[in-house]
């Protein structure tokens, strides 16, 4: 049987212990999703710099070229 708290570790809200449970792995579920999110954004973040300071050596080969 789930026995219910009296929600004052929930901020007033009475849940079963099952639910709480539940709750808590969906949160660290929506957790887990961001985290590959933003490592994702950061693996192309680190790909656009790399391009950036590829085309910004090119610019400069050619301004020397120029000279």
């Amino acid at each position: 049987m789930d026995f219910y708290d009296d929600g004052t570790f929930t901020g007033g809200v009475r849940m079963s212990r099952s639910q709480l449970r539940s709750r808590i792995e969906d949160l660290h579920g929506k957790i887990e999703d961001e985290n590959e999110k933003r490592e994702e954004l950061l693996s192309k973040l680190r790909r656009t710099e790399r391009a950036i300071e590829q085309w910004r050596e090119l610019l400069r080969d050619m301004e020397a070229l120029l000279r």
